[in-house]
């Protein structure tokens, strides 16, 4: 650990000099990293050293490997000889921050920004007022991009690196949710994505990578302190991913019909499983959602998301230092072994660093918020979404999975301003065209159009 060093306002020590013995960084995709401690002091006496919140940077020789905040102690015991220490890293400052979604209001000319907790996912609210749905809704890479500014501007000590533009994802709405918590929302729509920071840059960069722009490391077996545990997940095989869309038209006589347009991830062909077969999955979109899709692009990325994560790997390295051959941002192969481990293209998941033991504990493949039985993990970002509805009020539903009632229908037949119709307000309707990935269709959205001034 003689090469490690701590910094606390301005002070610089090696750990060794802190009068710290041991230390362990962990590194985690979507998740708080951190580095813990141990100290030849006692945990009060490490408290008055480092105090709550106080920032300290790590550096291996010359490069700054991690920054974060301290935090207490699991448990202090008085007269103890020993005590220990973590320090959060930067996803915990996403933790710390709440996600108030910037919308514009508009009373005659005077525009006024106002920050709203409901905050409407994948949505642009700038352009909100524009009469062409498609022009709402941003790709996830956008919206995270969106969070992450919001962020920098309350105070996070980061700056944005490389996010991807990820997918063309249904909108939907969430309620009073903190800035880590819209990136993951977002990304469950992308699961093989990795979030990483860079902590050797001033300040510490934030990246966010699609699987299919992760880059390689390629490890022989015999690279490990012992056997690697390696382990197909099948469970987790997707062979078909569906997008079904309902779509509400209206039809010579004047009355509303269903229709239904289906795109798909691999085209049909032998042995490409049909919906409700094995290894098939269909997600289900009611009427306006279908507004949030400007590409076919979703079946594609859920396909390649989950056959780039087909091996669940844990292995540890060993060095005279702490190996760097292997990190976040990366997918891992293994040489030297069966030809399968050599093109495997598993994602590093998390890292664990042993300051003192010069070792590296890779963890690949399905990341830890996936671990629902068979497929059902991969559903339940449209089980449990509330959709985004476009008349009184910009969202409905419980939160319980529930569809809300979008546009107009019978029961809107007569109502006046008590039963539920806006002050002001007549019946309008809004009639464009939209490409389904079948063909264009004609869309008709009838609400509720307040008139001011």
């Amino acid at each position: 650990m003689k090469n490690y060093t701590a910094t606390i306002d301005g002070v610089t020590k090696s750990l060794l000099d802190w009068g710290f013995t041991e230390g362990q960084m962990q590194i985690a995709n979507q998740a708080v990293d951190s580095v813990m401690l141990k100290s030849t002091l006692s945990q009060f006496a490490l408290d008055d050293i480092f105090p709550l919140d106080a920032v300290i940077d790590i550096h291996r020789d010359d490069t700054r490997i991690f920054s974060g905040r301290c935090v207490p102690a699991a448990s202090a015991t008085l007269g103890k000889r020993t005590g220990t220490m973590r320090i959060d890293g930067a996803w915990a400052e996403l933790e710390s921050r709440q996600y108030l979604q910037p919308w514009t209001s508009v009373d005659g000319a005077v525009r006024t920004l106002t920050s709203f907790g409901r905050v409407s996912m994948h949505v642009d609210p700038s352009v909100w007022d524009s009469l062409n749905p498609k022009n709402w809704y941003v790709p996830t890479g956008t919206f995270i991009r969106q969070v992450m500014q919001w962020a920098i501007d309350k105070g996070a000590p980061l700056q944005i690196g490389t996010i991807d533009a990820g997918v063309s994802a249904p909108a939907e709405s969430a309620q009073d949710i903190m800035d880590s918590e819209a990136i993951v929302r977002s990304l469950r729509w992308t699961p093989g994505a990795v979030c990483y920071f860079d902590y050797s840059t001033d300040p510490v960069t934030f990246h966010c990578r699609q699987p299919a722009s992760l880059g390689g490391a390629s490890l022989p077996f015999t690279g490990f302190t012992e056997l690697p545990k390696i382990q197909r997940s099948w469970r987790q095989i997707v062979r078909a991913v569906y997008v079904t869309f309902r779509l509400v038209s209206q039809a010579e006589t004047g009355f509303y019909v269903d229709d239904f347009a289906t795109i798909q991830y691999p085209p049909a062909g032998p042995g490409v499983p049909l919906p409700g077969e094995r290894g098939a999955v269909t997600f289900s979109f009611d009427d306006v959602d279908v507004l949030s899709f400007v590409s076919s692009g979703l079946p594609k990325a859920i396909f390649d998301a989950y056959n780039a994560m087909l091996w669940n790997v844990e292995g540890t390295l060993k060095g005279e230092d702490v190996p760097a051959a292997a990190a976040l941002g990366q997918v891992l192969n293994i040489t030297g072994s069966r030809a399968a481990f050599a093109s495997m293209g598993t994602i590093i998941q998390r890292t664990t660093d042993d300051f003192k033991k010069g070792t590296r504990k890779l963890e690949c493949g399905v990341p830890r918020s996936l671990t629902g039985r068979d497929l059902q993990t991969l559903l339940a970002p449209n089980r449990r979404r509330n959709p985004l509805s476009l008349h009184r009020g910009e969202h409905q539903g419980d939160g319980q999975g529930s569809s809300p009632n979008y546009g107009y229908d019978d029961q809107d037949q007569g109502q006046d301003e008590a039963g539920g119709r806006p002050p002001g307000s007549s019946l309008q309707t809004f009639e464009g065209t939209q490409n389904s990935g079948s063909g264009p269709v004609t869309k008709f959205f009838t609400g509720y159009l307040v008139v001011t001034g």
